[in-house]
């Protein structure tokens, strides 16, 4: 597992990459989101299909799934701390979440979309 690092205004935030398992899980559950989004030429839009997990995540169990493995200024981001660290900062959440998504789940995407997988060949509704 590796460890990625960014800056986003006066936070940092540290992500450690999940393992195989704990990904796989958890690309099973995006794929549901990223076949209803718009694949560009050049691969898979991450901003829409963070956009759309955060339309259809409700009771937030995939967005803090996601967030697992992520420390904001050193602290783990649980359920219980989330409103203290994301109060006033919705813009830094949705930078970070798009992150961790590319960190952890790009090269899945980018194969499925380059062997012709249904994941990527999805229309999007009207």
């Amino acid at each position: 597992m590796k460890e990625y690092v960014k800056k986003i205004n006066d936070s940092t935030y540290t992500v450690t990459s999940f393992t195989a398992m704990h990904g796989l899980k958890i690309a099973q559950k995006l794929t549901k989101i990223i076949s209803a989004i718009e694949v560009r030429d050049q691969g898979i839009n991450f901003s829409s299909a963070v956009d759309k997990l955060i339309d259809l995540d409700s009771d937030l169990s995939l967005t803090l799934e996601l967030l697992s493995q992520a420390l904001a200024d050193g602290v783990v981001i649980e359920r219980e701390n989330f409103n203290k660290i994301f109060d006033d900062k919705l813009g830094e959440l949705l930078e970070l979440l798009i992150f961790i998504v590319e960190v952890n789940f790009k090269d899945f995407f980018y194969t499925a979309q380059a062997q012709g997988s249904k994941i990527t060949q999805a229309q999007v509704a009207a």
